[in-house]
């Protein structure tokens, strides 16, 4: 009997409609009619495009086969927006050298986004969305590749389609796209960040661009810039634009008075009604204090999702609830032999989001212009391996833009430390962090990081205690250097004060 890889075990789809596999499927359903509109949608686009022609296929040359794939595409409450159907090619036939070279393609980082959204909460910049229809047959294409043609449509002849354009599921296809959209905003005037790729930039209209794969956000205070910008989109591409309130699974709402939330209670919602939690008591921390063991002999049964579910939190974790970060990363641990006392540590979680299902990040348009940078460390937390956690905060305009809860690579042998480590490795995300904000003519001071142990503070900023610490990687001791160039300073604040706690251990109600 076949079954799912492992490594597919944390992929889940929490939809209430069902996406077929196969075009037998498709046809056979109660939205065959959607289906086979969205299938001949995606045809026409194929035919307008010139995306193949059909030929007979050489003697010295093998044909790869097509499928379809099916999305319902839906708004931010939850209802359906569209029907899509992609052909997609099955990237496993071509061979690198002979159909393909290079395949590496950048999307935009989570980090990037949110700090976007922040500066256009503080600048009170407009907010429009795209998304472009079929981009993948944009592309050019270097190679010959030759096609079977596509299930449903077929016309006898024998014949195969020659692609002249990249289409979905070739191996190089993202990256031609990637190549052909930023030479489109790099010809409307845009030019491409150094922080992010996937990020462009016009200072003089202060137009910011962030393009995931083929979903995009433009922000602008300069409406007609915007219009224009949109129109060579238009004339261009095929696209779909609308107003931005839901972004890769991110609810974004325009407040009133200038201010930007964002979260995902709808993705809570659908989680909790997928594990059958919706009518779960709710409980006030995502981690009860002095639960992590691994002590227990009692290993949950296959039929257990657990990657599944640590897939879903790891995902809220990721985009806009770092509140949940240190209890999913401790249990993502164990995916190998997960015990049932972690399994109700995920149980906890959820009963966590149940009762905090709108909370979110709020950027703010009156917040001082300022980046707040906090790093924390427990002491050899880890039960088995006794490495430390790091923890780190980064926030802008009132709302966090980045974060990370994370296991040290080495074992500390004190508190300082284990917090100078944290520190390190915090200071690469400040400095990136700094730049992206000069970048958006924002932030011109250099960024201070919040530590709440002045040993370690004082190891950063003097090399002091140097038989107790020569012994500490070097590539740890980059802060230091860091510091006395003036890209960023150390600064001292209280526990009770310190953001980054969280992240490193669990705390108790108050704490948290």
């Amino acid at each position: 009997m076949l079954k799912k890889p492992a490594r597919y075990d944390n992929c889940v789809l929490l939809a209430e409609h069902a996406e077929p596999d196969t075009y037998k499927e498709a046809i056979a359903s109660k939205e065959s009619s959607e289906w086979l509109a969205a299938m001949k949608e995606e045809m026409d686009s194929l035919e307008a495009n010139n995306t193949w022609e059909l030929v007979n296929l050489p003697q010295d040359r093998k044909a790869i086969w097509s499928r379809w794939v099916y999305k319902i595409k839906k708004n931010a409450d939850g209802t359906v927006q569209r029907f899509k159907a992609h052909l997609v090619a099955k990237g496993y036939s071509p061979k690198v050298g002979v159909d393909f070279n290079e395949t590496f393609s950048p999307v935009v980082q989570w980090d990037t986004i949110r700090t976007v959204l922040s500066v256009a909460a503080y600048k009170k910049l407009k907010l429009v969305q795209f998304d472009v229809k079929t981009a993948f047959l944009y592309g050019d294409l270097q190679y010959d590749i030759y096609m079977h043609q596509p299930q449903g449509f077929e016309d006898g002849t024998g014949q195969v389609c020659k692609l002249l354009k990249s289409i979905y599921g070739l191996k190089q296809a993202p990256r031609v796209w990637n190549e052909r959209f930023k030479s489109f905003a790099m010809k409307c005037g845009l030019k491409q960040s150094n922080s992010d790729p996937c990020l462009f930039l016009n200072d003089e209209k202060s137009i910011y661009l962030i393009v995931y794969v083929d979903d995009g956000i433009i922000a602008s205070v300069d409406e007609q810039a915007v219009k224009q910008f949109l129109e060579k989109l238009k004339s261009d591409f095929s696209v779909v634009i609308g107003v931005a309130n839901y972004f890769l699974g991110m609810q974004i709402e325009c407040l009133e008075d200038g201010d930007i939330f964002v979260h995902q209670e709808g993705y809570c919602r659908k989680v909790l009604k997928h594990f059958e939690m919706s009518e779960c008591n709710s409980v006030s921390t995502p981690v009860e204090k002095g639960t992590i063991t691994t002590d227990h002999l009692e290993f949950l049964p296959a039929t257990v999702p657990y990657r599944e579910a640590i897939g879903i939190l790891m995902f809220l974790a990721i985009v806009s609830r770092p509140d949940i970060s240190y209890a999913v990363g401790v249990l993502s641990q164990v995916l190998d032999k997960p015990q049932q006392v972690h399994w109700s540590m995920i149980k906890r979680i959820m009963r966590y989001l149940k009762g905090t299902e709108k909370c979110g990040i709020l950027f703010q348009c009156n917040e001082d212009n300022t980046l707040q940078c906090f790093t924390d460390s427990d002491y050899a937390g880890d039960p088995l391996s006794r490495r430390s956690t790091s923890g780190m905060i980064f926030m802008t305009y009132g709302g966090a833009v980045s974060w990370r809860s994370q296991r040290q690579s080495c074992i500390a042998l004190s508190t300082t430390e284990a917090e100078f480590i944290a520190a390190s490795q915090a200071a690469k995300e400040a400095i990136w962090l700094g730049n992206l904000l000069s970048e958006l003519r924002c932030v011109s001071t250099i960024p201070d990081l919040h530590m709440d142990n002045q040993s370690a503070i004082r190891l950063v900023k003097n090399p002091e205690f140097h038989s107790r610490t020569k012994h500490v990687d070097m590539r740890y001791k980059f802060i230091r250097e860091q510091c006395q160039t003036k890209q960023l300073d150390v600064a001292y604040c209280s526990s009770e004060m310190q953001a980054a706690d969280i992240f490193t251990k669990p705390l108790v109600k108050d704490r948290f």
